[in-house]
């Protein structure tokens, strides 16, 4: 594997805040580190880059033990959710910061620089201040300042989330095209799913420190493993089976219909979300929310009695 951690561990103080992580990464591949708050995500990231020490466990990049290597020495790059960009710099100076540790002489960094900058159509922005730019041009800006200086793998700790939610839509794009484009190894530390369904070619699902589970986004939708995977990534009822088993459906994954189906309820609420509706129906044992994409069709009533036909489920472990 091209990135390999090894049961990676890190405490501070009596708190353990990574616990034994073991990951593989091929070369090309955009995984996404997701979990909640305080879950050891950005501890993993500060691991590889170098910025904190584990205490146990190791690093390798391409078969290169990085352990022992200080930060300056690793060929990794990291954006930071600040950007972390020089504002008395120009737009130009910023990009080409990095190239100077490199041994670019100024003329060649400087058209190195116009060339990343043109990738991200920004060539015409060259000369100004980081501070007359928008928050998408400066995300825009670190990208090719942390790419620029060829890492083999490029680290990103929460990018978006300084972006308002139309802006983080079109930078998701953006990221992706341009890790293809490099063919680069990325790992991209998010909390939001959607974000981390909609970029990443794997999920690294974590909780308390630990991995709960890793795998491409259909596999994490699709098939949790557990009930912390199946509850952290997307929306879902759990309803017992006959058998008194738990099994879960998706909301998009109930039709609902008046004649017949796997369980009977009755609607106790609709809410119109532009291009789908929401219905929360009562059945006997539960409450169940459902995803209607097909708005154009007749819209239930509220107290309105109906059936609710599943075409997809999956279990769990409790």
């Amino acid at each position: 594997m091209y990135l390999k951690l090894s049961e990676l561990s890190k405490s501070f103080g009596d708190k353990k805040v990574l616990d034994n992580l073991t990951l593989d990464i091929k070369k090309g591949e955009l995984l996404c580190l997701l979990g909640p708050s305080g879950c050891g995500k950005t501890t993993a990231l500060k691991l590889i880059g170098g910025f904190l020490k584990e205490d146990c466990g190791n690093i390798k990049i391409d078969g290169e033990d990085m352990t022992s290597l200080e930060p300056e020495h690793r060929p990794v790059s990291t954006v930071f959710q600040s950007y972390a960009l020089f504002p008395h710099m120009t737009v130009l100076e910023n990009v080409i910061y990095g190239l100077k540790f490199k041994g670019y002489k100024k003329r060649e960094a400087i058209k190195e620089g116009e060339k990343y900058l043109d990738i991200v159509d920004l060539l015409e922005h060259k000369n100004k201040k980081i501070g007359q730019l928008s928050g998408g041009q400066q995300q825009r800006v670190a990208l090719i300042r942390s790419l620029i200086v060829k890492p083999k793998v490029l680290l990103l700790d929460e990018p978006l989330s300084n972006l308002d939610a139309k802006l983080r839509v079109k930078m998701r794009e953006e990221i992706k095209a341009l890790q293809k484009q490099f063919n680069i190894t990325m790992i991209f530390v998010t909390h939001d799913q959607e974000e981390a369904l909609s970029i990443s070619d794997k999920i690294a699902v974590m909780n308390g420190g630990k991995l709960e589970q890793i795998g491409t986004p259909e596999e994490i939708y699709n098939r949790p493993v557990n009930s912390f995977v199946l509850d952290f990534i997307g929306n879902s009822n759990i309803i017992k089976d006959g058998n008194g088993k738990s099994i879960f459906v998706r909301p998009e994954h109930i039709k609902i219909n008046k004649s017949s189906g796997n369980l009977k309820g009755k609607i106790i609420s609709r809410i119109f979300m532009g291009s789908y509706l929401t219905y929360i129906v009562q059945t006997e044992q539960e409450i169940i929310n459902v995803k209607e994409t097909n708005v154009q069709n007749e819209f239930y009533e509220v107290n309105e009695e109906i059936y609710l036909e599943f075409s997809k489920c999956g279990s769990f472990e409790e």
